[in-house]
């Protein structure tokens, strides 16, 4: 099963379900701003049948809690958590995994959360620890998280290996992969 956190559009979400299918049993897609929404929506059902049977697009964030949260939705990439906005539905991955996952599937979790990764990862403690899923963290938002993250994971467990890596030619779009234990 992936889970894929801002997924934005679909950007990343599509191409990999277009690589992988035969691999992936399920995938939920969580954008909690409107107009990327839309368009994730959109996308998911352009790719066609067999991407729309297995995906599942949830209009939320993804936080340490379920519940609200204020937020800026500005219809591209830096939409995010603010002190002012719209009220938008937040869930965490623990809530999002007791839900929807059957106790033996392998998880895939990316986060791309503009900046709300820690918070997205306090949310998962418990699906870290009992289910040990593969991560993909995005680590480029805040310049603390290259250190942060990693520490936060360990907290959970301590046998993640790590690698960080570069998918923007200027060094951008840095993402923390965190391995779990065999």
């Amino acid at each position: 099963t992936l889970f894929r956190s801002g997924a934005f559009d679909g950007d990343t979400l599509l191409p990999m379900l277009a690589n992988d299918a035969a691999r992936v049993s399920m995938a939920l897609a969580l954008e909690p701003d409107p107009i990327n929404f839309a368009k994730l929506e959109l996308n998911i059902a352009a790719a066609g049948p067999g991407v729309m049977q297995k995906t599942r697009a949830l209009r939320a964030a993804v936080d340490a809690t379920s519940g609200c949260r204020a937020f800026a939705g500005l219809g591209n990439q830096g939409s995010g958590f603010s002190q002012v906005g719209d009220r938008v539905a937040t869930v965490s991955i623990d809530d999002l995994v007791e839900t929807h996952i059957p106790y033996e599937e392998r998880l895939y979790i990316k986060f791309d959360v503009e900046g709300a990764e820690a918070s997205a990862l306090q949310g998962a403690a418990r699906t870290l620890v009992e289910k040990a899923p593969f991560l993909a963290v995005s680590a480029y938002h805040r310049p603390h998280d290259l250190w942060t993250l990693p520490r936060l994971i360990n907290g959970f467990d301590d046998r993640y290996r790590y690698r960080l890596v570069s998918h923007g030619a200027d060094g951008a779009d840095l993402m923390l992969y965190a391995f779990p234990p065999e």
